[in-house]
């Protein structure tokens, strides 16, 4: 297989991630309390992250990375999921997705300004605790 197949299989994948990604995020925004959506999210990054680890996708990769650590934080009750948070998840989730489509449109997407407000996030979390 060349890399170009192994490109075009994680473009298709990450799509299809993607769209599970956005479907449990909205399931999310209106309960906020789900354990279950949580960890599917929290999932879908980890494995988003090392697929893009894997074929050198840095951005992606970093993106992905960023989000896992948020969901992680939530999923240890270290972190509360609110409007403000969750607006900040979703800014980066659509980041996420242009970085992905990106892939096929080599279209240059700016990101680096939701990854830091997410580390800024989790910077204070780690503070905290």
């Amino acid at each position: 297989m060349q890399s170009s197949q192994y490109i075009e299989l994680f473009y298709v994948d990450a799509i299809k991630n993607q769209i599970e990604i956005n479907e449990l995020f909205s399931l999310l925004e209106k309960e906020y309390e789900n354990k279950d959506i949580v960890d599917a999210l929290f999932i879908n990054f980890h494995i988003l992250k090392g697929h893009a680890l894997g074929l050198g996708f840095k951005a992606i990769e970093s993106m992905a990375h960023v989000l896992e650590e948020v969901f992680e934080g939530i999923r240890e009750a270290k972190l509360e999921l609110n409007h403000a948070i969750s607006k900040e998840i979703k800014s980066a989730i659509h980041a996420l997705g242009k970085l992905i489509e990106s892939l096929k449109s080599e279209e240059k997407v700016k990101y680096l300004v939701q990854k830091a407000r997410l580390g800024a996030i989790l910077s204070e979390l780690r503070i905290m605790n």
